[in-house]
């Protein structure tokens, strides 16, 4: 998803124009550190490579050479039962793991919230076609 975001200028259906740019921006800052890391990782350098000819947006983004990420990024989905939901996009970064770990998170009290407590009581009565039973309300999947 991460390379259709940044090399295509128009966000899809479920992104908002203003949340693309903050997460194509994010995601060129996190190839740049990337590719700072391990600047002889041949994988890397054919990505960024593929990207900026592929891309003039990209392109443009990578000669920046931004190397803040985001301060705050949200996302807004489109749901098809219960529409908007806006979420903070929080990313923990495990150096030493080379992992980073996204939280998405809706304020308490607001209609986001709302949406997601109410996706989860549906959630919670619909069979777990995994583990073949049903879901408990706050027991994960």
């Amino acid at each position: 998803m991460a390379r259709i975001v940044v090399t295509t200028p128009t966000p899809a259906d479920w992104m908002s124009i203003s949340d693309a740019a903050a997460f194509r921006r994010q995601v060129v800052v996190e190839l740049r550190s990337a590719s700072a890391r391990y600047p002889e990782d041949p994988v890397i350098a054919a990505l960024v490579d593929e990207l900026r000819q592929g891309s003039e947006h990209f392109a443009r983004l990578w000669e920046r050479r931004d190397v803040q990420p985001v301060s705050v990024l949200t996302k807004t989905f489109t749901h098809p039962t219960v529409g908007a939901i806006t979420v903070d996009c929080d990313d923990l970064h495990l150096a030493e793991q080379d992992q980073t770990l996204v939280l998405y998170s809706a304020p308490a009290g607001s209609e986001s919230a709302d949406a997601l407590q109410f996706l989860d009581a549906i959630a919670a009565t619909h069979d777990d076609p995994v583990r073949g039973r049903q879901r408990r309300r706050g027991s994960g999947w």
